[in-house]
């Protein structure tokens, strides 16, 4: 499965790893990964609903944490980007 095998490959995304970043983010992360099976597109309308949901709440940190998680999983996935719409 390609998002099991790829959540190393997110250690090195700017905000989402590295020295001092909060492990939080990488949590965020792999919870969204498990759902990869689904496809790239439905998992980044995940996030973005999520974004979206915590927005409403005014968890703005939350919401933060969202962003960069979805900035460095469309840097490794840019097809999840591309939407189409349903007949």
């Amino acid at each position: 499965m390609r998002g099991f095998a790829s959540i190393s490959a997110f250690r090195n995304c700017d905000g989402v790893s590295g020295a001092g970043a909060p492990s939080r983010r990488n949590r965020l992360l792999s919870s969204y990964l498990m759902n990869m099976p689904k496809g790239a597109k439905e998992v980044r309308a995940m996030i973005v609903e999520d974004i979206h949901c915590l927005r409403d709440l005014g968890a703005h940190r939350q919401a933060s944490d969202l962003d960069a998680v979805l900035e460095c999983f469309m840097s490794r996935y840019p097809e999840a980007g591309v939407m189409t719409h349903r007949a």
